[in-house]
């Protein structure tokens, strides 16, 4: 996003090609000599610029230009700007030392505010003489292609004075790409891209490029910006899935979940669903006991995760191809293969689709075997790592068990730790251990965040499957009372107390549901939990309350085959 500055009474563009009178309306162009000028005038306002600071910018290769061409574009410029020379709103004139721009930066809310990326600030390119024009088309080229490469509720704007954290007003971007310019020696246009979070202190990584070269053979800017544009979103994406060298702290959430908030970032969703979103979650805060919008609304979230977790998979097979043993996208490769099953397991699970699970985890146990020796030193991976290597449920478990063991002793990111094996304690009988993991989880996670969200989940989970529902339920509340939404995914199976109304939101899910839709539900939550736990009362306790919700409404022919041996033995009954 390019947004304009206005000066006085004109807002110009942010490459200064274009201005706009604010009250009539009127617009006007500059040529580039003009447009450079203005560059500088606005870097340096309110100083002197002697002439011959002026006639550097302009020069370019043309020896042949007198001095005397700055006071030509000067009046071309005074009068584009209906500006005088005698009583001057814009440019000063300084007898025998120069001119200086005087016209009043008029503050309106920044282009960054709120933004996910600022291009800014920028910063030496008002001493690039004629090379500006080409910083200056760089810098709105990698805007856009950062623009592209974003997911549409989401922005990035070019801010060339962006002030530092700590003067900023209003909502801070989240990442600032710092850009500074200098003309070398050769005469070639160099740039150092600095990319940081923008409150703090830490630097994700610096890129120094050549923007402009005499050599033919070069790249073109425009492809210069495009590879730029991939590396930072490459980067960023990164920084919120992992942190692969700095110290992990001890709220740190789990691999899966850092992927999955990296991948909405960037995924291009289609626009009504953003729009649909935003006007359900206004929906909710007024009315938290709308039940028709939290179905729609989770929906619209189910298919914003699957559309991002499809860009996910794309993004890190296309980086095993260009590097086919990299541990790491092994890693998240297997990861986001798992999250497939948790973000659009309900859909697979309606589907022929759900026979294709047995090539998945062939593929997650492959990668995540071929990259475990590799990450030995990193905790946080071998917890996830360890996690994958229990779900494909083969003969794994006691390694992976042993494997997060370990790392929980090694690691700093304490609530990641309890939650992983305090998961497979839940799936090993070894309840009483989970539910103390996951309560000192809790203690580490904020309010309302996806992590908190999750480790409820696994209480819910452990809960039911020892029998114990009314803690169940009451945790299961608390959930859906911080998360409305959470009802609709998550109220078929774990039951609330009386404070939420569940059978409402359960009666807006099954007008819209055929039969094959429910019984992927069913299949959806036997294979990503049930079938894990391993005592066959736990798994009977927790498939309890789905299947007498389900059976209640549409009868005995909701319940697929492969579930019936863990089905309760009074509903069995019921269906012979």
């Amino acid at each position: 996003m390019l947004d304009p500055a206005q000066y006085g009474d004109w807002r110009f563009s942010p490459d200064f090609a274009t201005a706009v009178h604010v009250t009539t309306g009127d617009a006007i162009k500059f040529t580039g000599a003009e447009r450079a000028l203005l560059g500088v005038f606005v870097h340096h306002a309110n100083t002197v610029l002697r002439r011959e600071r002026l006639f550097d910018a302009i020069v370019g290769d043309d020896p042949e230009i007198s001095d005397r061409k700055v006071d030509y574009i000067i009046n071309s410029l005074r009068r584009k700007l209906r500006d005088s020379a005698t009583e001057p709103r814009y440019i000063a004139t300084q007898y025998g030392e120069g001119y200086l721009w005087v016209a009043q930066h008029v503050q309106t809310r920044r282009p960054s505010a709120g933004a996910l990326i600022v291009v800014g600030p920028v910063r030496g390119l008002h001493f690039s003489g004629h090379l500006a024009e080409t910083g200056w088309a760089f810098l709105r080229m990698l805007t856009r292609e950062l623009d592209r490469d974003t997911a549409q509720r989401h922005t990035v704007a070019l801010d060339l004075d962006c002030p530092a954290p700590e003067g900023f007003e209003g909502e801070p971007p989240r990442f600032a790409v710092q850009v500074s310019f200098v003309k070398s020696a050769d005469q070639c246009l160099d740039c150092a891209v600095t990319l940081k979070p923008f409150a703090a202190r830490i630097i994700l990584s610096v890129t120094r490029l050549r923007i402009s070269a005499p050599d033919p053979k070069a790249p073109p800017f425009s492809q210069i910006a495009a590879n730029l544009a991939r590396q930072i979103i490459g980067d960023i994406r990164r920084s919120l899935t992992y942190n692969e060298n700095a110290a992990t702290a001890p709220d740190e959430q789990p691999l899966a979940i850092g992927l999955q908030q990296a991948a909405l970032l960037f995924a291009q969703s289609r626009p009504q669903w953003d729009k649909t979103a935003e006007q359900l979650e206004a929906r909710l805060r007024e009315n938290p006991n709308d039940h028709q919008a939290a179905a729609t609304l989770a929906l619209a979230q189910r298919r914003r995760s699957m559309a991002a977790n499809r860009a996910a998979e794309r993004e890190y097979r296309a980086a095993l191809r260009d590097k086919p043993h990299d541990p790491v996208n092994q890693l998240l490769l297997a990861t986001t293969l798992h999250s497939k099953y948790i973000y659009a397991g309900r859909d697979i699970f309606a589907s022929p689709e759900r026979h294709k699970r047995h090539a998945d985890e062939a593929e997650i146990e492959e990668r995540v075997l071929a990259a475990l020796p590799n990450l030995q030193d990193n905790p946080v991976f071998v917890l996830n790592a360890a996690k994958l290597l229990y779900f494909v449920n083969k003969a794994h478990r006691p390694l992976a068990l042993e494997l997060a063991q370990d790392a929980l002793q090694q690691t700093t990111a304490f609530a990641t730790g309890f939650t992983t094996v305090g998961q497979m304690y839940a799936w090993e009988a070894r309840t009483d251990e989970a539910l103390a993991l996951y309560d000192q989880a809790l203690e580490l996670t904020p309010l309302a965040t996806d992590f908190r969200l999750y480790v409820q989940i696994l209480q819910c989970q452990a809960l039911t499957a020892i029998g114990d529902h009314d803690a169940s339920a009451l945790v299961a509340t608390d959930m859906y009372q911080s998360v409305p939404s959470s009802r609709a995914h998550l109220g078929l199976f774990f039951a609330a107390t009386d404070a939420v109304d569940l059978d409402a939101t359960l009666e807006c899910m099954l007008q819209v549901l055929d039969m094959d839709e429910i019984r992927g539900r069913l299949l959806y939550f036997h294979y990503l939990s049930v079938r894990h736990f391993i005592r066959q009362n736990h798994r009977r306790n927790l498939m309890r309350w789905p299947l007498a919700v389900l059976m209640a409404r549409v009868g005995e022919d909701c319940v697929p085959d492969e579930i019936r041996a863990d089905m309760p033995p009074e509903l069995r009954s019921q269906t012979g």
